[in-house]
Formats: structure tokens, sequence, C-alpha cells
């Protein structure tokens, strides 16, 4: 459980979807049995659909602020922007929010989801 602990403090500490994504992909290779790799893979495939979301969201961003943008904030290109920028906000959150009991909901569901199998 000392491990899981060391584990949990690291991924807490994931600022954003893409790093959670990096860690999942890390771990799946680099864990000591099979059982616990196969625990990151499967994590890993539970927020595969939020980080390919996420990837999709930022390449949409990153053409939207290559056109050319108006100082007119009613312009549709600045109204998608901004609208891609909201929902990239759900992505790009810390875990842990400053709120302890989300943290504490997270890293229940952390490890249920670990040691389940």
């Amino acid at each position: 459980m000392q491990a899981f602990d060391r584990y949990v403090e690291i991924i807490m500490k994931a600022d954003n979807i893409e790093e959670r994504w990096k860690l999942s992909e890390y771990f799946a290779v680099v864990m000591p049995t099979e059982r616990l790799r196969d625990r990151w893979l499967k994590y890993k495939e539970f927020i595969s659909a939020d980080y390919t979301k996420f990837k999709e969201l930022k390449d949409a961003e990153f053409n939207l602020k290559n056109t050319s943008l108006s100082e007119d904030s009613l312009n549709p290109t600045d109204i998608q922007l901004k609208e891609i920028q909201k929902q990239l906000a759900t992505f790009e959150r810390s875990m842990t929010d400053n709120k302890a009991s989300v943290a504490a909901s997270f890293e229940e569901e952390g490890f249920s989801y670990l040691l389940m199998g």
C-alpha cells in the first residue's frame, strides 16, 4: 500500500488530462507486475475518450488561433475560440481543485479501479 500511496501522490499532482494520460502510458510499461500494468492500461482506456476530446479541442483551438482574429468580440471565430477554451477548461483542471472532498473522491475511485480484478 505504501507503493500505491506514492503513485496516488504523483497522479494527484497531474494538473490535466494530458499529464494523467502520460502517467498511465508510463506506468502501464514500468509497473513490476503484469496485474499492475494491466490496471494502468485499464485506467488509460478509462480516460481515453476524455483524452481524445481534449486533443481534438486543442487542435481546434490551435487552428482558430492561427486564423485572423478581429478586435470584434462578436466575431464568430472569437466566439468559437471562447467556447473551445471553455470546454478545454474541464480537461485542464487539477484533480484536487482545492477541495478535499473532490480529491478524496478521485483517490477512492482510482484506488478501487486499480485494485479491481
